[in-house]
């Protein structure tokens, strides 16, 4: 996976992640984050509007990168499941979703809660999006990046397979 932030910095995810800056022509890369879970991937990259780098894995939850403070969260620190396939933040509505893989129950398409919290370490209070609630899915998400898009008027637009 791939991301800009707002300083022009790239993010490059696989079995690591990193961070690319260019300086007058010179690439310097730095690990930046590894997963203490043998084998665990990251999935999907995406950028806040605060330039926080927002990480799915495969098997380490959520990782979230603010300068050079990490927050990482799974099943033992909040969220339901260690699998995600995407992750989207929205500061100016507190929320963040996430699409989890397999594993989570065939019915859940989409998890949502608050980014603050998230950030803060504090109690999760998460939302279950299920197939009785209209959602089509899972996933909202592919292996190649999110399936869902924020239009310029505040709405949001989701794919679903069917």
């Amino acid at each position: 996976s791939l991301a800009v932030d707002r300083q022009g910095r790239w993010w490059l995810a696989a079995e690591r992640l990193w961070e690319v800056e260019q300086n007058q022509g010179q690439l310097k890369v730095t690990v930046r984050g590894e997963s203490l879970i043998p084998g665990v991937r990251f999935r999907m990259l995406s950028v806040d509007d605060n330039n926080v780098l927002w990480a799915a894995t495969d098997g380490d939850g959520i990782w979230a990168v603010d300068g050079d403070r990490k927050v990482i969260r799974g099943a033992d620190r909040g969220l339901p499941g260690n699998r995600y396939l995407g992750v989207q933040a929205f500061v100016d509505h507190d929320l963040i979703l996430a699409m989890p893989a397999t594993g989570l129950g065939e019915s859940i398409a989409m998890v949502a809660f608050s980014r603050s919290a998230f950030l803060a370490g504090r109690a999760l209070s998460v939302r279950r999006f299920h197939r009785l609630d209209g959602a089509i899915g899972p996933p909202f998400a592919s292996m190649m990046g999110p399936a869902h898009w924020r239009s310029p008027n505040d709405k949001l637009w989701v794919a679903a397979p069917e």
